[in-house]
């Protein structure tokens, strides 16, 4: 089962400043980099420190939602001659399993961003502690959403990696009525996914889709 979402890539962003983060003035807290580890997970229990100091809670939980909801059943394909190109990387450190998910992997705090008012909350997935980009074909271009401000736990942006550095709402031709991101999230296909992976999927992906309703329990 693949899922697949189309964004919008802004090539010119509107001069909406509640949509636009601007590139001064940013202060950045970063999580320590994680090393190589055979495990699969961490506690995730908790909030990361730099967002208990701002609060943004909400924010981070809508953030990895989104993320998770968009991405849970996209398949890893791994690079091709992975071994001999990052000497990092073991064999016993690979997924053995071809029908290794996306859902099933830590989706694990990368920081957090504020530009002004706006915030910005990047996460990446891990497999045995390898952070994905580094051993797939098909990384995921999505690694975060912007919010407006702390305040207000909307998604305004997505946020990406290289060219696909930030996607836009869906509007129409007055830039108004646009469709929240979170119409983006396909229900009936998490629930069919979560409800067939249960022992499989990651255990906070599971918890917040309980949490959220998608799942009753």
């Amino acid at each position: 089962m693949k899922y697949t979402i189309i964004f919008i890539l802004v090539v010119q962003f509107v001069s909406c400043k509640s949509q636009i983060p601007n590139s001064d003035k940013t202060t950045q807290f970063k999580q320590p980099v994680y090393p190589l580890l055979k495990i699969d997970s961490i506690n995730d229990n908790r909030y990361p420190d730099e967002i208990l100091k701002l609060g943004a809670q909400k924010l981070y939980d809508n953030t990895k939602w989104y993320l998770y909801a968009n991405l849970f059943g996209d398949s890893l394909k791994l690079k091709k001659n992975l071994l001999t190109r990052d000497t990092n990387i073991k064999q016993e450190m690979l997924p053995t399993n071809t029908n290794t998910t996306y859902g099933m992997l830590p989706l694990r705090f990368e920081n957090i961003e504020l530009r002004h008012d706006s915030v910005e909350i990047h996460f990446m997935l891990y497999f045995n502690g390898i952070p994905i980009n580094k051993i797939v074909e098909n990384a995921p271009l999505a690694i975060g959403c912007v919010f407006e401000n702390r305040s207000n736990d909307e998604i305004v942006l997505v946020a990406g990696r290289g060219d696909a550095r930030y996607w836009m709402k869906v509007c129409d031709s007055n830039g108004k009525n646009c469709t929240p991101f979170e119409n983006d999230i396909n229900v009936p296909e998490i629930q069919k996914y979560l409800i067939s992976n249960k022992s499989k999927v990651d255990p906070w992906f599971y918890r917040e889709a309980v949490k959220r309703g998608v799942i009753n329990e």
